[in-house]
């Protein structure tokens, strides 16, 4: 009489065993990975290394919340002085994020040296969004403007256009540690109005062209691991016409920033 019994019960207990490892599997096949933890207490240290500047390190922290456009959004800071381009990107924005996506809004400084108070709006710009299929379109977001300013007298008028563009998949990315890429650029093209005689003529100071490209990876569990970054420029040359402004007439600076320790709040 207890043979049957013995049986069911065992039967039952290994019924049971199998249940809960499916569902700890299925648990764990459908866990969302959380490319950019924004919780209190998080913080992020990095190696940069520059060709101009040399080696330096940033700290950027998790500072405090804010609700702006009916978003709520997180404050990041940075220990001064932040040297790398993306360190100081994030720690002068605001950032979100939802499970897919990360957003940042503010402005963007100018990329050359010698244009002052220029800042290049952003509004909830996506920075990667792993929903997209990058063989359909890459592109996660898109601002262009117009900005008028005087420089040394001279009225400056600058076009610009920051695009934001999902990228493959990097080779470091494993199973284990999946990570995502995506590329942040700027273009610009910039005119002087310059008077000649009783009149004025617009001169091309530089070409419509990229200025910057910020390639940056994401690991899940961490946030931001690496970034690369070109800052690269050629100016017209106006001598002939007169025209001298404060910009150097070319520039090309290539920087990276790499993780070096973390620590992600409860």
């Amino acid at each position: 009489m207890k043979t049957p019994y013995l049986f069911l019960l065992l039967l039952t207990v290994t019924l049971f065993s199998c249940n809960t490892d499916d569902a700890s599997t299925d648990d764990a096949q459908q866990r969302v990975p959380e490319f950019y933890p924004i919780t209190a207490n998080t913080y992020w240290t990095y190696n940069n290394q520059n060709e101009q500047a040399g080696s330096s390190r940033d700290s950027l922290y998790v500072a405090n919340e804010e609700t702006q456009n009916g978003n709520l959004y997180v404050n990041l800071d940075a220990r001064t002085p932040a040297s790398a381009f993306m360190t100081q990107f994030l720690s002068n924005n605001l950032i979100r994020t939802t499970e897919t996506q990360l957003f940042i809004d503010g402005t963007l400084g100018s990329p050359i040296e010698g244009l002052p108070d220029i800042s290049l709006p952003l509004s909830d710009l996506k920075l990667y969004d792993t929903t997209v299929d990058i063989n359909v379109n890459p592109e996660l977001g898109i601002s262009t403007g117009t900005i008028t300013q005087d420089i040394m007298e001279i009225p400056i008028t600058i076009n610009y256009g920051i695009t934001s563009t999902m990228l493959d998949t990097p080779e470091t990315s494993t199973q284990e540690t999946p990570q995502v890429a995506s590329q942040l650029s700027v273009s610009m093209e910039i005119i002087a109005m310059v008077p000649v005689g009783p009149i004025t003529i617009p001169f091309t100071v530089m070409q419509a062209q990229e200025v910057l490209v910020a390639t940056n990876i994401y690991t899940d569990g961490i946030g931001l691991t690496s970034s690369a970054v070109l800052i690269e420029f050629t100016l017209e040359d106006l001598s002939a016409a007169g025209v001298e402004l404060p910009f150097p007439e070319s520039n090309s600076t290539f920087s990276t920033q790499a993780i070096d320790n973390y620590a992600i709040g409860e």
